[in-house]
Formats: structure tokens, C-alpha cells, sequence
């Protein structure tokens, strides 16, 4: 397993690719709604962010196995909020 600083990198390469694709969107919107839903999303992405750093850093020290449940707990989350966010993302742009 990975040290937290990795870890932690990986959280906000995710987190802010979703960020950035939500800027983009937002310099390109017309429409004041889906600007706002877009602020919404991505908001929902950095409170996540906060929480997955946050939980990282609360880590306690145990064995190696609880430890490697730990963090993968802490990936399978980033990686549904990803999905969810870029998903919430292109249904706002098709609207």
C-alpha cells in the first residue's frame, strides 16, 4: 500500500479533474441553471474531498491487513463519487 501522501495525491488528481471538466463547462454554459448545478456538483465533489483527506489522516495504526481494508474502502469511495459527479456532469450538459 501506498504512504498517505500518495494516497492523498490521488484524491485530489481525481477530485479536481472533475473540478476542471466543471470549469470548463461553466466558461462555455448560457444557461444560469445549469451554471448553478454545475456549482452545486462541484461543491458536492470538494466536500467529499475534504472527508477522504480527512479520513486519511484519522488513520489508526493496526494491522497491516486492516490498514489495506482501510484504504481501499477509502479508493472504492473516491471512485464512486467520481463516476457519480461526471455522470451528474453530462446530464447537466445534455440538457
Amino acid at each position: 500500500m501506498a504512504n498517505k501522501r500518495t494516497v492523498k495525491k490521488h484524491i485530489d488528481n481525481a477530485c479536481y479533474s472533475v473540478i476542471h471538466d466543471c470549469m470548463t463547462y461553466i466558461e462555455m454554459a448560457k444557461n444560469e441553471k445549469s451554471i448553478d448545478e454545475t456549482m452545486m456538483v462541484m461543491s458536492k465533489v470538494l466536500k467529499v474531498r475534504n472527508d477522504l483527506i480527512n479520513s486519511v489522516n484519522q488513520q489508526a495504526k493496526t494491522t497491516k491487513t486492516n490498514v489495506k481494508a482501510y484504504y481501499n474502502d477509502i479508493y472504492k469511495d473516491l471512485e464512486e463519487m467520481v463516476d457519480s459527479s461526471f455522470s451528474e456532469l453530462s446530464a447537466i450538459i445534455k440538457e
